[in-house]
C-alpha cells in the first residue's frame, strides 16, 4: 500500500552539482520524515527518478544506500527509469506512477534546512490549499558562494514565519495534493529551466493560489565553476527571450532592442540587489565590489543568451545545458 505522502527527487541536478550535497539532502530527509511519520502516525515513500539512457540505476542507488537506512525510513524507497527525459519531465513521471495523497518534490542539489518539512506541509491541513511552495537561499560556505549569492536568483535566507499568496516558485521544493499535480503538469516547452514560471501563470489564470511557506528553506549551490557560471547565463537569457516571445505583446518583448532594456535594467538594479542583501550578510566592502563585476558580466551574457536565441534558438539549445 502507498504511503499518504511521496517525495519525488529528480536526478539530474545530483549530475551537475557535488554528489555530496545529494548525500546531506538525504540524510536530512530521513530525519525530518522520521520525526514527522512518529508525530502524525503517517509513512513516507520516496520515489527517486533518473534517466536511464544518462547513467544506470546503481548510480542513485548507491548514493542512497550510502546514507539512508531502509530499516528505520518510513516507508518504501523506489528507483524509477526515466529514459530519455530531463528535470520537469521525470517530476511529472513520478506524479503520474504515484498513488499518494500528497506529493512534495525535492531537489538532489539542495539541503532542506531543519523545520523545512512541517512548515511545507502544515498549511496542507487545511483542505483549501492545494499548493505550497518553500523558499531557496544559496549557501554561503565558500567566498565564490559568498559573492555569488550577494546577486544570483536565489535570495538571501530571513527568519519569518507564515503563509502567503506569491505568483511564482521554484520547483526544488514544494509539496501539493496529488490531483491537483495531475490538473497541473509542468508544462512542455523549448526551455531548460521557465516551466516553472509558465505553470504559475496557467495557475494563477485559473484561479487557483500559490502559497509560500516562508519558514520552509533549502540551501542551493552556486554555480560550479567557469562553463557553469557561462553556460547558466547563456541558457537564462536564452529562457527569457523564449518566454518573453510566449507572453501578450511577445514581437515587443522579444527582440534585441527589449533585450538591449533588459540588460540596462539589470545593470541598474545590480547595485541596489547587492547592498540589500549584503545589508543581511554583512560581508566585506571587497566581496561586494566582486559581486558588481561578476554581476554586470552575468547581465552581458544573459543579454548575448536574449540575441543568440532571438537569432537560432535550436542552436542555443544543441550547444548549451544546464
Amino acid at each position: 500500500m502507498s504511503a499518504p505522502f511521496e517525495f519525488i527527487l529528480e536526478w539530474e541536478n545530483a549530475l551537475l552539482s557535488d554528489v555530496d550535497r545529494a548525500r546531506a539532502m538525504l540524510r536530512e530527509l530521513q530525519q525530518q520524515a522520521r520525526t514527522y511519520a512518529d508525530a502524525e502516525k503517517t509513512s513516507f515513500d520516496l520515489r527517486v527518478m533518473y534517466d536511464s539512457d544518462e547513467i544506470d540505476v546503481s548510480v542513485p542507488q548507491s548514493v542512497v544506500d550510502e546514507t539512508i537506512d531502509r530499516d528505520i525510513w518510513p516507508g518504501e524507497v523506489r528507483f524509477v527509469a526515466a529514459p530519455g527525459l530531463e528535470y520537469y519531465e521525470q517530476k511529472n513521471l513520478g506524479v503520474e506512477q504515484s498513488e499518494a495523497s500528497i506529493i512534495i518534490f525535492i531537489d538532489s542539489d539542495v539541503i532542506p534546512q531543519p523545520g523545512w518539512l512541517a512548515a511545507l506541509l502544515s498549511p496542507l491541513d487545511d483542505h483549501s490549499v492545494k499548493f505550497v511552495c518553500g523558499n531557496t537561499y544559496q549557501a554561503t560556505d565558500t567566498e565564490f558562494d559568498k559573492i555569488s549569492a550577494l546577486f544570483w536568483k536565489f535570495d538571501v535566507k530571513c527568519e519569518e514565519s507564515g503563509l502567503d499568496e506569491v505568483k511564482a516558485f521554484y520547483a526544488n521544493n514544494l509539496a501539493m495534493r496529488r490531483e491537483h499535480a495531475l490538473k497541473y503538469p509542468f508544462p512542455r516547452q523549448p526551455t531548460f529551466r521557465n516551466q516553472c514560471s509558465k505553470l504559475a501563470r496557467t495557475m494563477l489564470e485559473n484561479g487557483e493560489c500559490i502559497y509560500n511557506a516562508r519558514d520552509a528553506w533549502v540551501s542551493h549551490p552556486p554555480v560550479s565553476g567557469v562553463s557553469h557560471f557561462f553556460q547558466q547565463a547563456i541558457c537564462q537569457g536564452h529562457d527569457s527571450l523564449i518566454s518573453n516571445r510566449q507572453r501578450a505583446n511577445g514581437l515587443v518583448r522579444a527582440n534585441p532592442l527589449a533585450s538591449a532594456f533588459r540588460l540596462v535594467r539589470g545593470l541598474v538594479q545590480a547595485p541596489t540587489r547587492i547592498l540589500r542583501r549584503n545589508a543581511k550578510l554583512g560581508l566585506g566592502g571587497l566581496t561586494v565590489l566582486k559581486a558588481l563585476l561578476l554581476s554586470f558580466v552575468y547581465q552581458l551574457l544573459l543579454f548575448v543568451g536574449e540575441v543568440m536565441a532571438f537569432v537560432s534558438p535550436k542552436f542555443v539549445r544543441k550547444r548549451f545545458n544546464v
